[in-house]
């Protein structure tokens, strides 16, 4: 839960479940049993190159985006994960 973000390309596979915002810089795939409550943005090339396939269910829901707005607040206090490549 919360928002996600990834710099790159990102491929989910298999059995997903994530609540908040998902944020790709880049193509993303989609494949298996992935459910999405919140909202999803892939950044991409002018051509469509986001690829779902499987079961695939993304669902917006305001409350679950809210939710993991909330917690932005707290990103300059304290960083719980980076990695730099």
């Amino acid at each position: 839960s919360g928002i996600l973000v990834i710099n790159g390309n990102a491929k989910f596979s298999g059995t997903v479940t994530f609540n908040g915002i998902i944020y790709v810089i880049g193509t993303l795939t989609m494949t298996g049993t992935v459910t999405t409550n919140g909202s999803i943005v892939a950044e991409s090339s002018a051509e469509a190159d986001t690829t779902l396939s499987g079961t695939v269910n993304i669902n917006f829901n305001l409350s679950q985006i809210e939710n993991a707005l909330t917690n932005v607040q707290f990103l300059s206090k304290q960083i719980v994960s980076w990695n730099e490549m």
